[in-house]
């Protein structure tokens, strides 16, 4: 899978396999099916009062695919792992899971998740 994150949007998703195409070949566009993962749309500037799947997930600050996961970090300081499924069911897509083993067990000192690899 490929994906890429789009503020506003969210985290989209591909399937990487998509037929490979000369160089003298010339499309005006490649259409390509994708999904989103629900509740990565959210901005930190947007005024959310209700309790919402986005407003709990927080904004996507830095995302990673491997083969069939893709594990992102938001500015609540949080992990979530989402299992990809293509194409995603029409109706109730499924929430992404939130990784709680990284968290300390004091809150001593400040922790801050930055980065995935």
């Amino acid at each position: 899978m490929a994906s890429m994150y789009i503020a506003g949007t969210g985290i989209i998703y591909w399937p990487d396999d998509l037929p490979f195409r000369s160089a003298r070949e010339e499309a005006d566009a490649l259409l390509v099916d994708t999904a989103t993962i629900p509740g990565t749309s959210f901005l930190h500037s947007t005024a959310h009062r209700e309790e919402t799947l986005q407003s709990r997930i927080g904004q996507v600050t830095n995302h990673i695919a491997l083969e069939n996961y893709i594990i992102f970090t938001t500015k609540l300081n949080k992990v979530f792992l989402y299992r990809l499924e293509f194409p995603l069911p029409d109706l109730d897509p499924p929430e992404p899971i939130e990784l709680t083993a990284f968290y300390p067990t004091t809150t001593d000192t400040p922790f801050e998740l930055r980065d995935l690899q």
